[in-house]
């Protein structure tokens, strides 16, 4: 990426994506950060990249945290609230939760990518449901 087009191009392919609800992409950085609903494999990111016109560049200082948000069905109060956040805090992976009782959501952080379907049990096993469309 070279100028502000080039960053726009890079964010307007990266928001087409399924499940891509936002895009920060930093020219001076030469990075995007991508916040989705859905687990979205890296290679897709890739084919995304390239397509646009650009190379997807991984290399040894690469972030590998990763954000996903999740919709949750069934919290009615803060005692639910506690029960998600240390259900999905006890995950392998997962380095920092945060969970909006009102907003019906969990904003997750993680250092490796976790299927959905792996987030679907943990929070189905504490009693509650995720939201999955």
């Amino acid at each position: 990426m070279m100028c502000g087009h080039c960053t726009a191009t890079v964010t307007k392919a990266l928001q087409a994506m399924p499940g891509v609800t936002d895009v920060q992409v930093s020219l001076e950085d030469k990075t995007a950060v991508v916040t989705s609903t859905s687990d979205i494999p890296a290679g897709d990111f890739e084919k995304v990249i390239t397509a646009a016109g650009y190379t997807l560049v991984q290399g040894k200082e690469e972030s590998t945290n990763m954000k996903t948000t999740l919709k949750i069905e069934g919290m009615m109060c803060q005692h639910c609230q506690k029960h998600v956040h240390e259900a999905l805090a006890a995950m392998d992976g997962v380095t920092a939760v945060s969970v909006d009782l009102e907003g019906k959501k969990a904003e997750v952080e993680t250092n490796r990518e976790i299927p959905t379907a792996e987030f679907a049990k943990v929070i189905a096993d504490a009693g509650y449901e995720l939201v999955t469309a």
